[in-house]
């Protein structure tokens, strides 16, 4: 399996990997042949890219850091906070802010017991560009988040150990 990013897809190749939407629902099934509508519906969607099958590949598997469910949930429950910040009291604003957490501690806990990590991320700087520059942007939503909750600058900068 290999990533490929969405402007280098081509008609015929085959999904490596299932492709699920934001709602956790299948769009495409590992092992279907790409078509030029599904190429279009992946950009709409905006994927970056997908996992693609190839004679290459063929016996390497990409096992997820972090599970499709829980980046989902995650992927979902920012969008929320983000999209009603304004629309709700400040009391069910930390009751998201407080699942966003769980959500977070699931993460760290299924990078923790993945000690490939670092190993991952460099195949995807090897096909993906977008990926760090990504991983920037988050940095500063967390930051963001981090002093709309009040935090200090010093306590943004704290690790727990």
């Amino acid at each position: 399996m290999i990533y490929v990013a969405t402007l280098n897809l081509k008609e015929g190749m085959i999904l490596g990997k299932s492709l699920t939407g934001l709602d956790g629902g299948l769009l495409l099934r590992q092992g279907q042949i790409i078509h030029n509508s599904y190429i279009r519906k992946i950009k709409e969607l905006g994927f970056n890219g997908v996992f693609i099958s190839d004679e290459i590949s063929t016996g390497v598997y990409i096992d997820d850091v972090v599970s499709d469910d829980v980046r989902i949930k995650a992927i979902n429950a920012v969008k929320n906070i983000f999209n009603n910040q304004d629309k709700i009291d400040s009391s069910e604003f930390a009751k998201e802010i407080d699942k966003t957490k769980i959500l977070v501690e699931n993460i760290v806990d299924q990078i923790f017991k993945n000690r490939n990590l670092m190993v991952n991320m460099v195949d995807l700087k090897i096909f993906d560009e977008y990926t760090f520059f990504h991983c920037v942007n988050v940095s500063v939503l967390s930051v963001a988040i981090g002093t709309q909750m009040n935090l200090s600058r010093p306590d943004l900068f704290k690790f727990k150990e």
